[in-house]
Order: C-alpha cells, then structure tokens, then sequence
C-alpha cells in the first residue's frame, strides 16, 4: 500500500482539551481491561482441573468466530447506518469507520491507546460483569461462560490492533505478525483489501475475517440492510461516501470527459 500524507487536523483549544480527557478515558479502560483479563487467566491457572480443559478449548475457539461475527456486525452498522452526529455513537465509533474509509492509510499513524481505547470503553463493563456473574473457582462446575465471554472480550479488545496491521506496509509487520496473517490466524492484508474497492458492502469481518465468505455467500448484510432500513426507516450512508475526495475527484473527471471513438 501507498502511504499518502495525512493532514494535521487543526483543533480549538476547548476541542484539545476533550480529547484529552477522552484519551485518558481510554487509558483507563485498556488498563482496567488488561487487569480483568489478567484476573482471570491467573484465576483459571489456580484453579484448573483436567475436566476443564474441553471447555476451555471449546469456549476460546467459540469466541474466536464470534468475535469475528460481531465485528463484523458493528463495522457493518457503522458503515451503514447513522453518521457522525448521532449521539455519542456518532463521534465515538461511527465518525472513525466513516473517516477510515475516506483516508485508509490513516490508522497507521494512530499510536495503541487511539485505536484500540474505544473498544475497551465499550467492553470493560462487560468484563466487570463476567467476574460479577460468573467468578471462577467458586464451586461452578464448569468455567465455560466464564471463559468465552472473557475470550471474547480479549478478541474483540485486539481486533482493531489486527486491523490496523493489515493497513501496514508489509515489510514494517514483524515476520510473526506476517506469518499469523499468511495463515488467517489475524487479518489478512489482501483479504481486507478487498472492503476497500467499489461496492464497499462486502468484508466486514475484521478480526480474522474467516467468517466473510460465508455471511456473504448468505446474503447476511443484504438481508440485514433490507430489514434495518424497513424498521427504521433511515437510508443507509452511500457507497459512494466511502471513496476518498481524490477517488471521487478522479471518476468525475473520468465521467466528464468525452468518449472516445472506437478504434475499427
């Protein structure tokens, strides 16, 4: 991939100072997050039984696809449906997809706590509420619930970290990073690639993107499109939004000029 200049936005002193505040918010929240999860691996190794170990394999493979199925679902929804001023999703997760789109290479300039904060915002009350629920080693039977959702929550924390290495340049990808994403264990560049040409409405996956070919073979966004703007009578954002200015500058262009004659 090409990597293009990305302009410095100029902010007003009271814009610096909100996103200050929400930057710690993020801190906050990967650290809080990052804690929990810690919690329970350490919880899970002190009370581990050979009985578990099905459900544990079976609840952190569950939760691999599933992470890639939600994520899926919120970037198709923040791709489709509403705009950045909808109220705290708009600025929080609909403006960054929308923005994404119009300057790809972006997010590569983003440090860890940018790109990831907003996810763990959003999943730490859920990671709360796991240890609230369903504590490990505390005479449950079995860890199961525990450790899918935890799992899940991890996956989901990690997604767009995945995500902004497939934007990466290969060679700045360590050969580990390179390797998991030959073998689909991460996103793959190409395969993402492929959500970024014309008609933008298909690989929304974006933790591994396994599930892509099969969500597509179904008609699962065209369906849920169809349903979504029935119930809610809303319009779904435009694909052509999703091209750049200078994509969409160069296709006027092309549109405009006269056709040429064919050569016989």
């Amino acid at each position: 991939m090409n990597q293009r200049e990305i302009r410095p936005t100029l902010l007003t002193a009271s814009d610096r100072g909100g996103r200050n505040h929400h930057r710690i918010f993020e801190m906050a929240a990967l650290l809080c997050a990052g804690f929990l999860l810690a919690v329970s691996a350490l919880r899970l190794a002190d009370h581990f039984e050979a009985a578990w170990l099905g459900p544990i394999l079976f609840a952190g493979a569950l939760a691999y696809f599933a992470a890639d199925l939600v994520s899926g679902l919120v970037h198709w929804a923040c791709d489709r449906f509403g705009s950045p001023n909808t109220p705290f999703l708009g600025e929080n997760f609909i403006a960054p997809f929308r923005e994404h789109h119009r300057e790809p290479e972006a997010i590569t300039q983003k440090g860890f706590v940018e790109v990831n904060g907003n996810t763990a915002i959003a999943l730490t009350p859920i990671l709360i509420l796991v240890h609230v629920s369903l504590p490990l080693g505390t005479g449950h039977s079995s860890p199961f619930g525990h450790i899918f959702m935890a799992s899940l929550c991890g996956w989901l924390i990690a997604t767009n970290q995945f995500h902004k290495l497939a934007h990466q340049p290969p060679n700045t990808n360590s050969p580990l990073i390179r390797w998991l994403q030959r073998k689909q264990l991460i996103l793959p560049q190409i395969h993402h690639g492929r959500h970024h040409r014309a008609p933008f409405d298909r690989h929304y996956c974006i933790t591994n993107g396994r599930l892509d070919p099969w969500l597509e073979k179904l008609g699962v966004w065209i369906h849920l499109e169809a349903a979504l703007t029935r119930l809610s009578h809303t319009r779904n954002e435009p694909a052509e939004n999703f091209r750049s200015p200078a994509r969409r500058l160069e296709s006027d262009r092309h549109a405009a000029s006269p056709a040429r004659p064919l050569d016989l």
